[in-house]
This record gives C-alpha cells, structure tokens and sequence, in this order.
C-alpha cells in the first residue's frame, strides 16, 4: 500500500475525531441553559437583559452584577435577565477589570446591555447599553448562563 492510499483511508475517520472533540468540547465556553427567550415586563416594571455575544476570550467567565448584587456569570453566548423597577439601575461587570453601565428603566420595556471582551493589545471589558433591534438579533444567539 503507497503511503498516498493510507493517508486517504485514515483522513475520513480523522476529521470524524477532530468532529466529534469539537462538538464535545467546543461547547464547554459557552452557557449551557435554554435557548433565549424574551420575558414580557408587566406594565409597571422592566426588564434588564445583560448578555455577552460570540466574541474573544471565550473561555474567560464574566461576573454580572445589577445594582451590587450578584446576578450570574456570563459564559461565552450567554445571558441573564431581572425583572426591575422602573428608575436608574447600574449593571457592573468583571473580568479583572470593572465596568458598569447605567439603565434609565422605563415601565412596561425591555433594556439590553452587551458585556464582551476586546482583543488586543487596547483589550479590556465593554458595557454598554444597545437599542432593542440591535440586541434583540444578537440575543437570539444566546443562552441562559448558569
């Protein structure tokens, strides 16, 4: 057998293996719960969604916190979510370096605000609050992160 013919029969179940360890531990970045779901705010409250999109430093968890108290950890492609009342609300993020955001919660609306991870050597964190059809596109591509 030429050397040509075992590198093709041995190439098939190659790519199998190199398939099947990116599905079994390409995932262990990103949040495990259930695929996003919008929640209905009640008419005299809002909701504060905070999310983290694809992006670099995958592996690196990011600490959420809403108003000083702990609300979850973001995992890459994750998201967390409270119910608030209407008024001024702080989302602060972590990941060796603090952020934080501002929310002017509106009774009866939904607020997002992105967390990610800048590469680079002017690297850091991002918090920032974006409008509803901007986040809304990239929430679709989220789960709920433990």
């Amino acid at each position: 057998m030429k050397r040509h013919d075992v590198f093709e029969s041995v190439w098939p179940i190659v790519l199998a293996l190199l398939g099947a360890g990116i599905g079994v531990f390409g995932t262990g970045c990103n949040a495990p719960g259930p695929a996003f779901y919008p929640v209905e705010p009640t008419a005299q409250g809002s909701v504060v969604y905070i999310y983290r999109p694809d992006g670099p430093g995958m592996h690196v968890p990011i600490k959420v916190s809403l108003d000083g108290r702990d609300i979850g950890v973001l995992k890459n492609k994750g998201y967390v979510f409270e119910s608030v009342a209407p008024g001024e609300h702080t989302v602060t993020a972590s990941a060796g370096s603090v952020q934080r955001c501002t929310v002017s919660a509106l009774p009866g609306k939904s607020h997002y605000v992105e967390v990610k991870l800048h590469a680079g050597a002017l690297g850091g964190l991002g918090v920032i609050e974006l409008p509803e059809l901007q986040a809304l596109g990239r929430l679709q591509l989220t789960r709920l992160s433990d």
